[in-house]
């Protein structure tokens, strides 16, 4: 897997897209808390996984 861009919510948890390479473009949302454990994760085909692709929010900080 591969990291692709990175952004910090709120709370301090850290957003990353990770994706599986070989030519698949499918990326993989998965969120770290403060001590570094997988809150969860979101497989979805709506989520781009290139070198372009970074999760962000919205200014209020509610939406991905």
């Amino acid at each position: 897997m591969y990291n692709i861009g990175i952004n910090i919510d709120k709370g301090g948890n850290l957003y990353f897209i990770d994706i599986l390479g070989g030519g698949n473009y499918k990326g993989t949302l998965k969120v770290l808390d403060k001590k570094g454990n997988i809150l969860w994760t979101l497989l979805d085909d709506r989520i781009l996984g290139t070198p372009d692709a970074a999760p962000s929010f919205s200014p209020d900080g509610n939406t991905i």
